[in-house]
């Protein structure tokens, strides 16, 4: 029974924060090689290396320029580990990277080398730049300066970058057909004479090259070539060439296990406005088909795409904005519209998958055209996420993201079934979007739902390693996801997968909007419905954050013996911002915190070993009273004069493998944690929060760098005190204020 009284949200909790001076340092780890054995390593490797640039043509040099790949020691994967100070003295500079495992010679710490994470540069210079690193490591490490000794001994292999690293695996056929090829180069720079020269090499060798549809996302330009299999293979040589793969195909737009069909039952629509027509979301899928009921609702823009034969596919775009307007059915029982739609179809008969990149620049230009606050995307590459390389569709994506001015809903794909230890169920481009909202399905709307079989996993890149960020309920042979079929009186329509869940759950976050209006930013938003997700005790890497929450009062209000705080707002790269928890003293018996902290950021797809530019350090400081230790260079331990802190967002549960990056919760763009502690473990708790910003991978300085959007949920749960709610608005009332809905909040949606 719901209670009488409502206990909204509490926000700006941004009263609640001020900046304050950072902790210690702490001290420079011992490095696994000294500096004259890191020479006498790296000597015969970079020989090595020159020998085999030098098999390249010289047309596949723009600019004389060559490539190598540069791993790191797994010690020295931190942006301030970043070797730019060796790169800067022998004339070579990082144009890339990927994820990389090794197991390293040698090691700092007294255990034995293990196969650990680590990142691999690909650094590009002149041959001259080259041949000089050569001889130079071939003399006495006196040559070099201590700085750049130091980042000698960061480096655990060098080589050269073959034509084999370049092509991915493919048999004939494939290679015979339409190609992606994906290059370092940037637009409006310098660097688009990279695109000029690829594509005159590859003219040299005969190959076909559009360049009408080539596709731009920060340092990564993907093109469409096809042509003789002899000559991809001698294309491959390019120096600032990444990858060569087959061009993507668009993913089955349903499952194949799944029954899709007319029920002879017929809906009655409502006669209704949207609930708040200030927002229109954008819903990206296949053309709607020419009769439908929907009008009133959606507005349909056409880019003359071939439409699909097969029925059920011809009515995936219909559904999905069925799903946007009304979530699932219930019988023939249809909600209430939330907002208007613009239903871009962008996808039709691609038999030969040249209309991948012309798809994937329409939405580009829509969505940077247009003041769309929320995008659902229910189709994508047919093709599971990789971590050593970001697909076209995600970098776009991202980019289009990384302002925190809009929020897209994507559908996980519905390869779920498919090989678990081959990871062929993971989650499929460009769900892997660490600014995007990914959604799976689950099978029931019954309190013991279950991941959908067909709904794919995780983990994600890193960036946004849960991924599902969320499922919501999509439809199974039981339990099939109701949508309106097509005519002007439509009749219902049964279809299940993940391409509905999602834009239902882009529904349920438009209807948060439209109750709270500009209280919300679109981050808060994001944070708020991540915040609210269920987990219970499924798995994290099958259902993310858990089932998203429909219940729009339970989102927003909290019971007596709990309050729901939010800050919002925008973070400085290099300080330190401590927000206060509203927790009031003498609580007795134990606390829970939960916590979930949202941001975007900008994206480096040439770099996806660092992929995310913006990070944040979390410090939980739960208690004012107690001190920490200072351990030394020594080794001995000395008192601190700064509160002891304790892990909060400890993502070691989620990430899992004993080989994972340390590092990587500190460049996630998701984190969430439960916390529970005895009340008498409390005093002025606090979160401190520091934004780090790195730019392909190396650190930033200056003052000149972009704030980011982010956001701070609380929950503060205490079931021995039944007006703790209450009591944090006394206590905090001149800082915080409630969250009052702008309309009414309707008891079902």
């Amino acid at each position: 029974m719901r209670q009488a009284k409502r206990n909204y949200i509490l926000g700006a909790g941004e009263q609640l924060v001020e900046t304050v001076l950072p902790p210690p340092k702490a001290p420079r780890k011992n490095s696994p090689y000294l500096p004259d054995e890191a020479r006498a390593r790296l000597s015969p490797r970079a020989s090595s290396a020159v020998i085999t640039l030098r098999q390249a043509p010289p047309e596949a040099l723009p600019g004389g320029e060559a490539v190598a790949a540069l791993t790191l020691h797994p010690q020295y994967l931190s942006k301030s580990a970043f070797p730019s100070d060796l790169l800067n003295d022998v004339g070579l500079r990082a144009i890339g990277s990927k994820p990389d495992h090794i197991k390293p010679d040698k090691v700092a710490r007294k255990s034995e080398p293990r196969d650990e994470a680590t990142s691999t540069l690909f650094v590009a210079g002149s041959m001259q730049a080259f041949d000089a690193f050569a001889t130079r490591l071939q003399g006495s490490i006196s040559g070099f300066s201590s700085r750049v000794q130091e980042e000698l001994a960061a480096v655990e292999d060098f080589r050269a970058v073959t034509p084999e690293d370049r092509l991915s695996p493919m048999d004939s056929d494939a290679r015979q057909g339409l190609l992606e090829c994906v290059l370092h180069a940037r637009s409006k720079t310098l660097d688009s004479t990279v695109v000029r020269d690829f594509a005159e090499y590859a003219r040299l060798l005969g190959l076909n090259i559009d360049r009408d549809h080539e596709l731009f996302a920060s340092g990564l330009c993907f093109l469409a070539v096809s042509g003789d299999e002899a000559a991809i293979q001698k294309l491959a040589y390019f120096s600032f060439l990444r990858r060569i793969r087959p061009m993507p195909r668009m993913r089955p737009l349903l499952p194949t296990k799944v029954a899709r069909a007319t029920t002879g039952m017929r809906i009655q629509l409502p006669d209704s406005d949207p609930i708040d027509s200030g927002i229109v979301a954008a819903v990206f899928d296949a053309p709607l088909p020419n009769d439908h009921a929907m009008h009133r609702w959606v507005e349909e823009k056409e880019y003359g795409v071939t439409p699909y034969t097969d029925e059920d596919e011809r009515l995936h775009g219909l559904c999905v904005s069925s799903a946007a307007t009304f979530g699932p059915l219930d019988n023939v029982q249809v909600g209430s519209p939330v907002f208007s739609i613009h239903h871009h179809g962008v996808l039709g008969e691609d038999p030969d998958n040249s209309g991948y990149h012309a798809a994937l620049k329409t939405i580009q230009e829509q969505v940077a055209a247009n003041d769309y606050q929320l995008i659902n995307l229910s189709f994508g590459p047919d093709e599971a996420m990789l971590d050593d390389d970001v697909n076209a569709f995600t970098a776009v994506l991202d980019e289009l993201l990384s302002d925190g001015k809009r929020l897209a809903f994507v559908a996980v794909g519905n390869s779920g079934d498919l090989d678990d230890d081959l990871q062929l169920n993971r989650v499929q481009p460009p769900s892997d979007a660490v600014n995007a909202i990914s959604v799976g399905a689950s099978d029931s709307r019954q309190a013991n739902w279950q991941r959908a079989y067909y709904s794919c996993v995780g983990p994600g890149r890193l960036g946004c390693r849960v991924k599902p960020d969320v499922v919501a309920f999509g439809g199974s042979l039981d339990e099939p996801f109701g949508c309106i079929g097509p005519g002007a009186q439509p009749e219902r329509y049964n279809t299940a997968g993940t391409s509905f869940a999602s834009p239902a759950a882009m529904r349920t976050a438009g209807m948060v909007l439209a109750t709270m209006g500009d209280q919300l930013t679109i981050t808060g938003l994001r944070a708020l419905l991540l915040h609210n997700s269920k987990l219970e005790n499924r798995e994290r890497r099958e259902v993310g954050h858990g089932l998203v929450q429909t219940d729009i009062e339970s989102l927003l209000t909290s019971d007596d013996h709990e309050v729901k705080v939010l800050f919002q707002g925008n973070l400085t790269a290099g300080k330190y911002v401590r927000h206060e928890i509203p927790m009031p003293p003498d609580l007795q018996g134990m606390v829970e915190l939960e916590a979930t902290l949202c941001y975007a950021s900008r994206v480096d797809p040439d770099f996806p070993a660092s992929y995310v530019q913006a990070g944040i350090e979390t410090i939980f400081r739960p208690n004012a009273d107690k001190f920490g230790v200072i351990i030394q260079e020594d080794g001995t331990k000395r008192d601190s004069q700064t509160v002891k802190s304790e892990p909060l967002f400890n993502q070691g549960g989620v990430y899992g493998e004993a080989d994972e990056r340390k590092d990587a919760h500190l460049w996630d763009t998701v984190l969430k944690a439960t916390k529970n502690k005895r009340a008498t473990s409390y005093k002025n708790p606090c979160i401190e929060l520091h934004y780090n910003r790195r730019d392909a991978g190396q650190p930033t300085a200056g003052t000149n760098q972009p704030e980011i959007p982010y956001a701070l949920v609380l929950t503060i749960r205490c079931k021995a005190v039944n007006d703790l709610y209450d009591r944090v608005r006394t206590r905090y009332g001149a800082n915080l204020r409630v969250l009052t809905p702008k309309i009414e909040i309707p008891v079902r949606i």
